[in-house]
């Protein structure tokens, strides 16, 4: 599992996180983690209900996360909306070669400082939904390399680095959302 491998870039004058994934299952079990209830409260940080409709409120199951809006849907390629009052995500789905899926997270924001933060929080979570589409609940109880659920301490301060955020100004995290783990 790689560590603190987003890229940092700034789009419409804002800062974005970059991921991706690569999954060796297909796109539709992908977007059944990214999008079924039932699937998301084990790895989504702030699991949602609400229709799949540009312009359709989503309701995060997080004392500090507000609501938030579906900004694009294409069914099993694209998911976009916004996250409360911390950002836009937007998540893509591209086929392999090999029945696989390559999954993109872009999230937008406008706050420089927390990239780090959000950083570290998206590589666990990524990881998490790695455990969740790829890996057995045997292995995922193990202590496996491929089921491995990094440190979000130890990414915040790669990240940290990486990016050339001071630690004494970074953005800390909701304590409500540090108090979830």
């Amino acid at each position: 599992m790689p560590a603190a491998d987003a890229d940092l870039i700034e789009i419409d004058g804002k800062s974005a996180l970059r991921f991706e994934r690569r999954f060796s299952q297909s796109q539709e079990r992908v977007w059944r983690a990214l999008t079924d209830p039932a699937d998301l409260p084990a790895w989504h940080p702030s699991p949602f209900t609400g229709d799949l409709e540009v312009g359709a409120t989503l309701v995060f199951d997080s004392s500090w996360i507000a609501d938030g809006v579906v900004t694009h849907v294409d069914p099993i390629d694209r998911l976009g909306y916004r996250w409360g009052t911390e950002g836009d995500l937007l998540w893509e789905l591209e086929p392999t070669g090999e029945g696989g899926t390559v999954l993109t997270l872009t999230h937008t924001f406008d706050d420089h400082l927390k990239a780090a933060r959000d950083g570290a929080g998206w590589t666990v979570c990524l990881a998490r939904l790695t455990n969740a589409v790829e890996c057995t609940a045997s292995e995922a109880a193990g202590s496996g390399e491929a089921c491995h659920v990094p440190d979000w301490a130890d990414l915040n301060a790669q990240y940290q680095a990486k990016f050339g955020i001071d630690p004494a100004e970074a953005t800390p995290p909701p304590a409500q959302a540090l108090a979830q783990g």
